[in-house]
């Protein structure tokens, strides 16, 4: 394959390799919409059962993998929020959970026949903004938007109760104990809420009589979505909104399931959303385990 420009990605073309079936938009599109077609894949597992309104799966062995097998015979993986998958773990009813945050932590911590299991993960938290919502048209503002957000204060947020610490991270393509990663964002958007509320001014946003900003009659207010009952996000969202209100900006915070992720990210129904990237499996647990993986910081940029 031949590029016309840099696309720095590019492995990433190749990371699924796609069923001839499937080449139909519409069926790429919607032909998998609770209904996976392990058929039209290949790997060490495949789908025994999929419950959708349950939020369950059941993986088995694949007799047709030409490959190394898997060490488990099923593997059953079940949709539910953080602080419910935590529950679930100390009554016994899940193998393995992830445990986000020192409460998390805390929790599991003690539990009969459990193994904590500490590390880095190979993720970059991101904080994106939506360009098509109006208030955010205007690069201006999303700029200010990021300038105004300390991600060291972010950072905390997540490593809080943790033991555990690192800078904020400052690019998307490379971790920093990777070769050649470099801090390139905090070049181009350093942390900087004074220059923020100067370039709000400079675009025509002029601070109201409570302390939020205005423009031809509307309010610099928009909304953010967070996903889940986990406290660190909730922390995260409050933390942001409290930054973004510093130079007058409101930011609504709007709690929703986690359930409601795809359904948000796909339909684009969110101002401000964090997300994550660069995702690799690093949460690793043995049956009667529990996992407790220190959450790299996150890293803003505009869409």
């Amino acid at each position: 394959m031949t590029f016309d420009g840099i696309n720095l990605w590019w492995q990433g073309l190749f990371n699924y390799l796609l069923h001839p079936k499937a080449l139909d938009p519409t069926v790429f599109n919607q032909g998998y919409v609770n209904t996976p077609h392990p058929e039209w894949g290949a790997g060490p597992y495949t789908i025994q059962n999929y419950d959708p309104q349950n939020g369950a799966i059941v993986f088995e062995r694949n007799p047709k993998w030409w490959g190394k097998p898997g060490k488990l015979d099923t593997r059953t993986f079940l949709q539910m929020d953080s602080v419910a998958a935590v529950n679930a773990f100390r009554n016994g009813q899940l193998d393995a959970v992830a445990a986000n945050g020192k409460d998390q932590l805390a929790q599991v911590t003690g539990v009969p026949g459990t193994e904590i299991r500490k590390g880095p993960t190979l993720q970059v938290l991101y904080f994106t903004l939506n360009g098509q919502s109006p208030i955010l048209s205007d690069p201006r503002v999303r700029k200010a938007v990021f300038q105004a957000i300390d991600r060291r204060q972010i950072a905390e947020f997540h490593f809080q109760g943790l033991n555990y610490t690192a800078d904020p991270i400052g690019s998307i393509t490379r971790l920093p104990f990777q070769d050649g990663y470099a801090d390139n964002f905090s070049a181009v958007v350093p942390y900087d809420p004074e220059q923020a509320e100067r370039d709000l001014d400079a675009a025509g946003w002029t601070v109201g009589a409570d302390g939020i900003r205005e423009k031809d009659g509307q309010r610099l207010q928009f909304s953010y979505v967070n996903t889940g009952d986990d406290a660190t996000g909730k922390a995260v969202a409050g933390g942001t909104a409290a930054m973004l209100k510093n130079i007058g900006v409101q930011m609504d915070i709007r709690q929703v399931p986690t359930s409601d992720f795809s359904k948000i990210v796909t339909g684009r129904e969110f101002d401000m959303f964090l997300l994550r990237g660069l995702a690799v499996p690093t949460r690793t647990a043995s049956p009667t385990s529990a996992s407790s993986s220190a959450p790299t910081p996150s890293s803003s940029g505009p869409v």
